[in-house]
């Protein structure tokens, strides 16, 4: 792991919370493809999809200290969902002087409609955590010397045998075991209850 990488103690929840530019622009980069594919599903138009996304983003540093990210019952996507919803269904009934009283637009009844997330993966569901899971591993790429990732990489996302890789990279099986248990520890030390 490089010696630049001064917040390893910390998940990237714990330092938003404490304020650090560099974790939220981390959790920008992570989050914002998939806050996007929400807010386009709520009927938020191309036009307006900039400004909600920058609602949401301000609401969620608002609001961080009260997601619970040790509760069983609770993700912290289906949390962002929640507030994304709301945000977007706020947003549309501003935009329309639609009045927050029963009836309204057939879009914005339709954006009531939209179920929660459920607790087992859809395969939507599904895609859009292995889309974060890759952005998080993009985000921690240059934490790790060529060699350690591509030994965490090649055993882990390409699925080869420990003893298969080492021979490839010149290591021994237990380096490359190393090597991947330390991207994996950092991993979860870094995105602790983020990618769930």
């Amino acid at each position: 792991m490089s010696s630049n990488s001064p917040h390893t103690s910390l998940t990237m929840l714990q330092r938003m919370n404490a304020h650090d530019e560099i974790a939220w622009e981390q959790f920008s980069l992570l989050y914002s493809p998939l806050l996007e594919k929400w807010i386009r599903s709520f009927t938020v138009s191309e036009d307006d999809l900039s400004d909600v996304l920058q609602l949401v983003l301000a609401r969620v540093a608002a609001n961080l200290n009260s997601f619970d990210a040790h509760r069983k019952d609770r993700t912290f996507r289906g949390w962002m969902y929640r507030m994304t919803q709301r945000i977007a269904c706020d947003y549309l009934q501003i935009k329309h002087k639609t009045p927050r009283a029963r009836g309204g637009s057939d879009a914005l009844e339709a954006l009531h409609q939209l179920p929660e997330i459920i607790d087992d993966l859809s395969e939507t569901a599904r895609l859009e955590l292995l889309n974060l899971r890759r952005r998080a591993l993009d985000l921690l790429k240059t934490d790790f010397q060529e060699q350690t990732w591509q030994a965490f990489w090649r055993c882990t996302i390409d699925g080869l045998k420990s003893t298969e890789v080492a021979s490839e990279l010149n290591m021994t099986a237990g380096a490359v075991r190393k090597a991947k248990s330390r991207v994996l520890l950092r991993l979860r030390e870094e995105f602790d209850g983020l990618l769930s």
